[in-house]
């Protein structure tokens, strides 16, 4: 090569390796700079998202944002929630507000204060107004259950006449009933199975069960790997309830004996048969009770020419409104007829109306002739609530002398105000 020419060699790659240094330099300190204006910007950010952002949701959680609007609605329109009303017991029916679905009902009271009556005429008033409705007795046969609901329903003891029993059958066949084949002790993995095949074939909204003691039976049984008493059973039974009545949906009224307690000792709400389980789970307990079991301070008397029974709400989850009213039985008829002011006032009760004003607001129309029945009477109820229909409103003087006939009639029939 050229003389000199590695000097300038070397010194043209010392002053490259120099000037790389120096450009090495520059970007590692402006490195440093931007990647902490790049931290403090990231650091905002994410900081800005985090107080921008909302917790993640649980699928079991609500808050009132989404409630808001169902509120809203239970306020405008409070009457779609109460449910179903009964025409035959108006005042039961403004303690209750209603029958819903979900619930769980107790009803209880002595033998013979007619517990199995009361809920049959009860229920048909709800299936006439098109609640899917399963019976299940297994104290009392289908049935003569069937016959004291087809007596409720025409208003006519075929008994004394079979006249008008095919036409009235025809009627009461219409309605969406259906019977349980079960008699006294059952399975109640059986009982269950059957309940759930009900509510997704025929879309049965009411379940009744009478009485839960005759259906469980009187032996100890042996479950969960140990010995069950009466009580374990029950209360079992009673969750098991509960929850199907809350899993689909649906409202199951519960018969169960009381205690035995003294007699003619008021009932309670302990008085119920179990370890208190019932009750607690319960959303309703209804108790039938006799006047001369009330106590002294009862504002209910016995009257010696006036046979009557109090239905006594003694729990409403609903509202948490309690109270009673007198009902009378006709026998004929096997209905319960709640008392008139003029039978009131014979056992000392103010009348119907000034004890409950707002009564004739809360009632539903009659249902009795809608859709089934159209030649059939309606259940003579009281005239001044209007729910005879005007012209249908029963004759006192001709009631007078159809209580006498029937105190007078020695056909005890199937002693139909029984259990």
């Amino acid at each position: 090569g050229r003389p000199g020419g590695g000097g300038t060699n070397k010194f043209t790659q010392k002053s490259r390796r120099r000037h790389h240094a120096l450009d090495a330099s520059d970007v590692v300190f402006q490195l440093y700079h931007g990647e902490t204006a790049l931290a403090e910007k990231a650091e905002k950010a994410i900081l800005d998202s985090m107080n921008a952002a909302s917790p993640f949701p649980h699928e079991n959680i609500l808050s009132f944002e989404e409630l808001r609007t169902m509120v809203k609605d239970e306020f405008l329109n409070a009457e779609g929630y109460q449910g179903y009303k009964s025409p035959s017991f108006p005042t039961i029916t403004r303690i209750l507000k209603g029958h819903r679905r979900g619930e769980l009902s107790i009803v209880t009271g002595p033998t013979g204060s007619g517990k199995t009556t009361f809920l049959s005429q009860l229920s048909l008033d709800y299936a006439k107004q098109g609640v899917q409705t399963l019976w299940g007795s297994f104290e009392i046969k289908n049935t003569r259950l069937g016959k004291t609901m087809l007596k409720q329903f025409a208003q006519q003891d075929f008994s004394q006449s079979i006249e008008g029993f095919e036409e009235a059958a025809d009627k009461f066949q219409q309605l969406p009933l259906y019977f349980l084949r079960f008699f006294a002790e059952t399975d109640m993995e059986k009982v269950l199975d059957a309940m759930d095949y009900a509510v997704y074939v025929y879309d049965v909204q009411h379940v009744l069960l009478d009485n839960l003691q005759f259906m469980m039976g009187t032996q100890p049984a042996h479950g969960g790997g140990g010995f069950m008493s009466r009580f374990d059973m029950q209360d079992r039974a009673i969750e098991q309830f509960r929850k199907f009545s809350t899993t689909h949906n649906i409202h199951i009224t519960l018969v169960i004996h009381p205690r035995k307690e003294m007699d003619r000792a008021p009932l309670g709400i302990n008085s119920v048969f179990g370890t208190g389980k019932a009750t607690q789970e319960a959303d309703n307990v209804v108790i039938l009770q006799r006047p001369e079991s009330m106590g002294r301070d009862s504002k209910y008397r016995s009257h010696e020419d006036l046979e009557y029974r109090i239905v006594d709400v003694k729990k409403n989850r609903f509202d948490g409104q309690l109270g009673s009213a007198p009902y009378k039985f006709q026998k004929p008829t096997a209905t319960w007829v709640e008392l008139d002011d003029m039978e009131r006032l014979e056992i000392g009760l103010p009348p119907l109306e000034e004890e409950f004003p707002e009564i004739k607001a809360d009632l539903p129309p009659l249902p009795w002739d809608a859709g089934y029945g159209d030649e059939l009477s309606p259940p003579p109820l009281l005239d001044h609530l209007g729910l005879s229909g005007g012209d249908g409103a029963p004759d006192k003087d001709a009631q007078d002398a159809q209580d006498a006939k029937d105190d007078k009639d020695k056909d005890d029939d199937d002693d139909d105000d029984d259990d």
